[in-house]
């Protein structure tokens, strides 16, 4: 238990900033996410000006652990100390981010959470993770990239180490290295006239150095200079720290010694001058750029340190200003020098001429057109357009832009031609274009071609862009005609107006006049002979080739086409077709004849019949013939039909001998039961009927059925596929069920009934009975049987004959079994003070339906469902009886003892005088009855929430002092709190109030 504190009375204002040599064995940790790590406490030099108050500075009680931040959330963090249970572990926190001297930075201003741990059970913890310790307080979020330093005392100097675990909750905040990557996209190239630069790193707050560079990450490149830097970063304390390295470059460009040249023909000037480069970038291009974006590449990398010369001409002599541009493709570095353009007096240009040439007229010549843009033209002279054959179009002055022209009356021939305009007065003036003259198109008809009388040809024209044809052959390139006679064809084509034409003659030959074989029939798998004539050579279709006769056996009814060809090559078709009669399809049943008898025997699918061999029928031929029975025989009967094809087939006349029928074997069964009779013996396709002697003729063979009782014949008739018959008889015996009954005595009461069965069955030979309790029992006497759940219960009984015969009756509601009720109530409250001495019964019993109460005092009774006494006013115990009653009279019974205790009384003073007299020395509350000496607390606080003294035995009071040595707390006001548990009823109190000292 953690003694009396005396940082509460002296205020934490008495705590200087001492010298923290002890805090140079501090440990950095960079990971501890849901994982312990163990330190050992050391012994201090010095305290640091925190909550925590510092009186065992003379042994090894302190540790300093330092953690980096890199992910944001509730610090959830746990201490616990090497002997678990015992003693106080104290623990501040610090935020010592940015913090140049953390050890010397610990104080009240960096502090951002404290544990004074009560309970004290040798651990602390911050947070909300519930890592397993009592004495926890919030902390809070830190965020990343915070330092945070943790300050852990073993303030009772029971420990020699101790173990720190950090949650790892997803709300957790969360330790390792931080990230002092530079960012190199942030890192240039520079150039000295860029502004202020931002480097950038993985885990911004930390230390920069180099040339140019300040605390927060700035790079100044006209400070660093012209050069390759080095720019160092670092982050975090050590071992839980990291750094990095970056070379940022900074170069120059300056133009020197422009040079504005003088007016050029056509009003242009160029510049010129030297560009200084240094520290260049490695990639890229060098480029002079002025503000009419005319531009130049003076040099690509790798580039030379020194001087580069460069010269833009052609820019226009406006007399504006203008500008220079140098810079570098790779880098930020650029240098702009200003001027005014040269003023230069206008002189004669030509701008644009067009040439339009015009499509051919008749007589195809042609017209070309266009139009002149100028400035600045003389005021005398002619202004002379001229193609490349000398024809011209002349203009005099004065002249005006825009100037349209015309030369008409040209040849075309599809070539190259140059036109020129220039001004007599000013030859130097003068512009030139070339377009394509027109061309005459050179139409081609096509070679002379053939066609046979009555066909039609495609005619094709090429050698233009548009066509008309004579004789009907239309307007498109390809014209189709059908002469009746040789006829000459011409074709005009045009091209841009420009016409030409040409002829092809079409030559009419005389039509084919083929002949063939007439059409005929053949029956199926014969052979006829096909001709035709009428040509030079012949090609039949369906295979057949070449060769005017041929040989065919066709299977269905087929159509042959023949193509006859002349000698002018001119064809034409002609068919015949051959039927194909199909050959008739003969049928005759087979027959089986029994024994003794005759059959017919009928065959169908043609007109006329043949039969063969002879022997047992009565005729060979017609249709149907009569079989007598000698030996089984197989005939061959030939059909022919109406177009003479014929067919044949077989048919078999089988001799058939009566089966041998079996009824099976005799039947004994009992009755009710169903059996199934089932004869055999007359083979595959057989068929079987019965009847009895009784006159049951409703048996199917094979189906079950009830029988009568008694003995029964039945005769089954069994019939064979071929009808030949046989009879079989069976005996069936049926056996009558027996009669069951019985009774029972004792059949109501309550739990449990005992009751007794007895089997009153005639001819019972064993007997098996099943009662609703799930019980079995086996035996025709007198059977007893318990029922120890409440309920209405039924029994079966099966008996069985001698011949095994069995039935089975069941009796519902034949035992009632009421259930007892279950007497319960409760007390409230069944301790009660004297002063109040009145009880309340809750009566929860079940399955009661009235009830005596017995208060155990007296005669005091009630039959209340949830009566109330008050008892005598004097502390004593009462047993209380409940007696609860079924409807079917069953009872239950239930005692509980109620106890009466004194009420609570106590007193607590305003004031104390602990000045060494011997009145009133020490403060402490006076408890007269009603509480558990066992379970009780008082602590008290200074006037800022600080406790200065706790006890947990009552006769234990607080005598105005703190800490080990007894020092005296100031007069003035404290606050008290007490806490402790009833006797009556074990209720927790905490009363909470205000003591005075006076001295």
């Amino acid at each position: 238990m953690k003694k009396v504190i005396a940082l509460s009375c002296f205020l934490i204002v008495l705590f200087p900033f001492y010298n923290l040599s002890q805090c140079n064995t501090n440990t950095t940790i960079c990971s501890l996410n849901g994982t312990s790590q163990t330190f050992n406490f050391q012994t201090p030099s010095g305290n640091p000006s925190s909550c925590l108050d510092f009186f065992n500075g003379g042994s090894a009680n302190y540790g300093y652990i330092v953690l980096y931040i890199t992910q944001t959330g509730s610090l959830d963090l746990l201490i616990q100390g090497n002997n678990a249970g015992t003693g106080c572990l104290d623990v501040a926190i610090f935020d010592i981010t940015g913090q140049t001297n953390p050890c010397g930075s610990l104080s009240t201003a960096t502090e951002i959470a404290c544990n004074y741990v009560s309970p004290c059970e040798g651990c602390a913890e911050f947070g909300s993770a519930n890592l397993g310790c009592n004495a926890v307080i919030n902390t809070g979020t830190v965020s990343a990239g915070d330092v945070i330093m943790i300050l852990v005392e073993d303030w009772s100097d029971t420990q020699n180490s101790f173990t720190l675990e950090l949650g790892n909750n997803p709300n957790s905040a969360q330790t390792g290295l931080p990230d002092a990557t530079i960012d190199v996209s942030s890192t240039g190239p520079f150039c000295t006239t860029d502004g202020l630069q931002q480097i950038l790193a993985g885990n911004m707050g930390g230390t920069w150095s180099g040339p140019g560079m300040s605390a927060n990450g700035m790079f100044n490149p006209a400070v660093a200079g012209v050069g390759t830097h080095t720019i160092n970063y670092s982050i975090g304390v050590a071992p839980c720290n990291s750094s990095s390295s970056v070379q940022i470059t900074v170069g120059s460009i300056a133009m020197s010694g422009l040079n504005v040249g003088s007016c050029q023909p056509g009003g242009v000037y160029g510049v010129s001058g030297n560009i200084q480069i240094s520290n260049p970038p490695p990639t890229g291009q060098l480029i002079v750029e002025n503000c009419e974006g005319v531009q130049t590449v003076v040099a690509t990398a790798p580039f030379s340190v020194g001087s580069y010369p460069f010269n833009l001409s052609g820019l226009t002599a406006n007399g504006a200003g203008c500008d220079v541009h140098a810079y570098f493709t790779g880098s930020d570095c650029s240098h702009i020098l200003t001027y005014t353009a040269p003023s230069c007096p206008a002189s004669c240009g030509f701008t644009n001429l067009t040439t339009v040439p015009g499509n051919c007229q008749p007589g195809n010549t042609y017209n070309l057109t266009g139009t002149l843009n100028f400035n600045n033209p003389p005021s005398t002279g002619q202004l002379i357009v001229q193609d490349c054959s000398g024809n011209t179009a002349t203009f005099n002055a004065p002249f005006t832009s825009p100037l349209n022209y015309s030369i008409n009356t040209l040849t075309p021939n599809g070539q190259s031609c140059a036109v020129t305009a220039h001004f007599t007065a000013e030859p130097a003036c003068t512009i030139t274009t070339n377009y394509t003259r027109p061309a005459i198109p050179v139409v081609n008809a096509g070679a002379d071609v053939s066609v046979c009388q009555g066909n039609s040809i495609t005619l094709n024209a090429s050698g233009a862009t548009s066509y008309s044809w004579n004789n009907g052959g239309g307007t498109n390139a390809a014209a189709t005609v059908s002469p009746p006679t040789t006829t000459t064809y011409t074709v005009t084509g045009t091209t841009n107006g420009c016409t030409a034409t040409d002829q092809v003659v079409v030559t009419v030959n005389p039509a084919v006049q083929p002949t063939v074989s007439p059409n005929t029939a053949v029956c199926a798998g014969q052979s006829t002979v096909i001709t035709a004539g009428g040509g030079g050579t012949y090609s039949w279709d369906n295979g057949l080739g070449a060769g005017a006769s041929h040989t065919v056996t066709p299977t269905v009814t087929t159509t042959y086409t023949v193509i006859v060809t002349d000698a002018n090559n001119c064809q034409a078709t002609n068919q015949t077709t051959i039927t194909v009669n199909p050959l008739p399809v003969i049928y005759a049943a087979n027959i089986t004849v029994c024994e003794s008898a005759t059959g017919n025997i009928t065959a169908t699918g043609a007109a006329n019949y043949a039969w063969s061999p002879a022997s047992h029928l009565n005729a060979t031929t017609g249709q149907t013939v009569t079989f007598t029975p000698g030996t089984s025989t197989t005939y061959t009967v030939t059909g022919t039909d109406l177009n003479g094809c014929v067919g044949t087939t077989t048919v078999s006349a089988i001799v058939g001998n009566n089966p041998v029928i079996d009824a099976g074997a005799d039947i004994y069964e009992c009755e009710g039961n169903q059996i199934t009779l089932t004869g055999s013996g007359a083979g595959v396709g057989g068929t079987y009927e019965w009847a009895g002697n009784a006159g049951n003729s409703t048996i199917t063979n094979g189906l079950s059925f009830v029988p009568p009782v008694g003995i029964t014949t039945y005769t089954v008739t069994g019939t064979t596929a071929t009808g030949c018959v046989g009879t079989d008889v069976v005996t069936v015996n049926i056996d009558e069920l027996p009669d069951v009954s019985f009774t029972v005595t004792q059949d109501q009461g309550c739990v449990p009934v005992v009751a007794v069965f007895e089997n009153t069955s005639p001819n019972a030979a064993s007997c098996v009975w099943t009662f609703d309790n799930g019980q079995t029992v086996s035996g025709c006497g007198p059977v007893t049987q318990t029922f120890g759940n409440p309920g209405v219960f039924g029994a079966s009984l099966q008996v069985s004959t001698q011949s095994g015969c069995i039935s089975t009756v069941y009796q519902d509601s034949m035992v009632t079994v009421d259930a007892a009720p279950v007497a319960s109530f409760i007390p409230k409250p069944a301790v009660f003070p004297i002063s109040n001495p009145v009880v309340n019964f809750e009566n929860h019993s079940t399955g009661a339906t009235s009830y005596r109460w017995d208060f155990g005092y007296g005669n005091a009774e009630s039959t209340e469902n949830s009566p109330s006494y008050t008892y005598p006013s004097e502390v004593a115990g009462y047993e209380v009886t409940l007696i609860a009653y079924s409807q079917g009279g069953c009872m239950d019974t239930v005692r509980y003892t109620v106890n009466s205790q004194e009420d609570l009384i106590f007193y607590i003073p305003n004031t104390f005088t602990p000045d060494g007299d011997e009145y009133n020395q020490t403060f402490q509350p006076v408890f007269t009855s009603g509480f558990d000496p066992y379970d009780y607390s008082l602590f008290i606080f200074n006037r800022w929430g600080e406790m200065v003294f706790e006890s947990h035995d009552v006769t234990v009071g607080w005598k105005g002092t703190y800490g080990k040595d007894g020092n005296v707390c100031q007069q003035g006001t404290y606050t008290w709190k007490i806490e402790f548990k009833t006797l009556v009823n074990d209720e927790r109190k905490m009363y909470v109030g205000n003591v005075n000292i006076l001295r």
